[in-house]
């Protein structure tokens, strides 16, 4: 059998971004230690929908400090920071919303923000039990291939006075 073409070593960077990015994807530059001293700058592509933990590998933009071997490769690691709103499955993005005991007896509607940052009215209907889940399709994160955006599901949680008085 034929021997595999030996390189330089493979480089390992992480870099962390938001769910923001996720929606929309990313380009940045960073500057790369390489050993033997040098640094290099790249441009990172981030695509819209990658998951946390996904890797991009450039080729050849690793390693390259022994010259009769091929540069070795950079492997980026991708870490999603935590959203303070939002949670994510897949291309699913999860919101919990208060709403009054009232609004759930009698039916109303609320507004709540997508992760871009868009308004929408949310119809209630009457008798509305606490923990029900209603889809908002299209609202979710894109996914990597397709870019079809996926669904957000916005659980309601009822909340129930505390002190009430009996009239």
């Amino acid at each position: 059998g034929r021997q595999p073409m030996r390189k330089n070593k493979s480089l390992n960077i992480n870099v962390e971004i938001t769910l923001e990015d996720v929606l929309t994807g990313k380009d940045f530059t960073a500057e790369v230690s390489i050993p033997g001293g040098q640094s290099k700058v790249i441009t990172i592509q981030i695509p819209p929908g990658i998951e946390h933990g996904q890797q991009i590998r450039y080729e050849g933009m690793g390693d390259n400090s022994i010259s009769n071997l091929r540069p070795g490769d950079l492997i980026v690691n991708v870490i999603v920071r935590n959203h303070p709103v939002f949670r994510r499955e897949a291309t699913t993005l999860l919101l919990e919303k208060e709403i009054s005991v009232w609004d759930a007896l009698v039916g109303s509607s609320t507004e709540i923000k997508t992760l871009d940052n868009k308004t929408l009215s949310i119809n209630i209907p009457a008798g509305t039990q606490p923990e029900t889940v209603l889809r908002v399709p299209g609202e979710g994160l894109p996914h990597m291939r397709t870019r079809q955006r996926g669904n957000m599901m916005l659980k309601l949680k009822v909340s129930i006075p505390k002190n009430l008085t009996q009239s």
